[in-house]
C-alpha cells in the first residue's frame, strides 16, 4: 500500500513535472521564438546600420583619401614654399652682405667727406677771419680817415664861413660906402 501511494505520488509529482516542463518548454519555446524574432530584428538592424557604417566608412575614407591628396599637394606647396623661402633668405643674406659693405663704403665716403668738409670749414673760417681781421682794419683806417676828412671838412667849413663872413662885411662896408658917397653926390649935384 505504502509502495503504491508512493507509486502514485510519485506519477502525479511525475504528472506535474512533465507539466511544468511543458509549460517551461512551451514558454521557453515562445521566448525562444520572441528572442528569435528580436534576433532577427536585431540583425537586421545591425546589418542595416552595418551597410550604412560601411557606407558612412566608405565616405570617410573617400573623404580621407581627398583630404591626404590635398594634404600631400599642401605639403608640396610646402616645400616649394621652403625652397622659395631658403632662396629668399639666401637672396636676402646677399643683399644684406651688399648692402652692408655698401654701406661700409658710403660711411667710409661719408667720414672722408666730413673730414675734407671739417678742413675746408677750418681753412674757410680762418680765411674768414682773416678777411674779418683785414676788414676790421680796413674799417679802422677808413673811420681814422673819414675822422681826419671830417675834421678837415670842420676847419675847411670854419674858414670856409670866416671868409663869407668877411667877404660879407667887406661887401656891407663896401655897400655902406657906396650909399655915402650916392648921398653926398645926391646933395652935392641934386640937379643932376
Amino acid at each position: 500500500m505504502i509502495y503504491l501511494q508512493c507509486e502514485l505520488y510519485n506519477k502525479e509529482r511525475y504528472t506535474r513535472t512533465v507539466m511544468i516542463y511543458l509549460q517551461c518548454a512551451l514558454y521557453n519555446k515562445e521566448r525562444y521564438t520572441r528572442t528569435v524574432v528580436i534576433y532577427l530584428q536585431c540583425e537586421l538592424y545591425n546589418k542595416k546600420r552595418y551597410t550604412r557604417t560601411v557606407m558612412i566608412y566608405l565616405q570617410c575614407e573617400l573623404y580621407n583619401k581627398e583630404r591626404y591628396t590635398r594634404t600631400v599637394m599642401t605639403l608640396q606647396c610646402e616645400l616649394y614654399n621652403k625652397e622659395r623661402y631658403t632662396k629668399t633668405v639666401m637672396n636676402y643674406l646677399q643683399c644684406e652682405l651688399y648692402n652692408k659693405e655698401r654701406y661700409t663704403i658710403t660711411v667710409m665716403i661719408y667720414l672722408q667727406c666730413e673730414l675734407y668738409n671739417k678742413e675746408r670749414y677750418t681753412r674757410t673760417v680762418m680765411i674768414y677771419l682773416q678777411c674779418e681781421l683785414y676788414n676790421k682794419e680796413r674799417y679802422t683806417r677808413t673811420v681814422m680817415i673819414y675822422l681826419q676828412c671830417e675834421l678837415y671838412n670842420k676847419e675847411r667849413y670854419t674858414r670856409t664861413v670866416m671868409m663869407y663872413l668877411q667877404c660879407e662885411l667887406y661887401n656891407k662896408e663896401r655897400y655902406t660906402r657906396k650909399v655915402m658917397i650916392y648921398l653926398q653926390c645926391e646933395l652935392t649935384y641934386p640937379y643932376i
